[in-house]
């Protein structure tokens, strides 16, 4: 399945900075709704029905900046204790997401939305079987962030085609070897 559109980057991780809202991009931060919305208006950027969402949380940046140790240390974080940043999961959320019609969502986290939940419930139960809307995760944002950034314009357009890859090349790829 091949994704094109009007791609639009929130970069929440510049915002963040510039208004002092220093955070660890490995931690359960939740964007709010509210800072998102934020971002987007201090960028001039409005949402169209069937836009691509991108947020750019910082994780990759973080990431690129850590030393082999730091990066030894993340991956030795059990799955069941793993946090990280992302959109917040909540009813407002779910119905901006919906309101809005996004065509897909993505992000440069390893998960789309703030991990663990608060609740006993998650975003991705909404976007995927629900409303089949596509999400991406840990996408590097780094160079369009400094694209848009330079063009002081948060809009673009995106084509998205998947690889082909034959199952057990895709399982050494996805789960690395056994």
């Amino acid at each position: 399945m091949m994704v094109a559109g009007r791609g639009v980057l929130i970069d929440y991780w510049s915002y963040a900075q510039r208004h002092n809202k220093l955070y660890d991009p490995n931690t359960t931060h939740a964007i709010s709704l509210s800072e998102l919305i934020a971002c987007a208006k201090e960028q001039g950027t409005e949402f169209r029905f069937g836009d691509i969402l991108m947020v750019r949380s910082g994780w990759i940046d973080n990431y690129n900046h850590l030393d082999q140790n730091a990066r030894d240390s993340l991956a030795q974080i059990s799955p069941y204790k793993q946090v990280y940043v992302g959109v917040e999961v909540s009813e407002e959320m779910v119905d901006f997401l919906h309101d809005n019609y996004f065509a897909a969502v993505a992000g440069d986290a390893p998960s789309f939305e703030s991990w663990p939940t608060p609740y006993d419930w998650h975003l991705h139960s909404f976007l995927l079987p629900r409303w089949g809307c596509p999400i991406g995760e840990m996408w590097n944002l780094e160079q369009l962030a400094e694209a848009c950034q330079r063009h002081n314009r948060y809009h673009f357009f995106f084509v998205s085609s998947p690889s082909n890859v034959s199952g057990e090349l895709a399982h050494q790829v996805v789960m690395g070897p056994d």
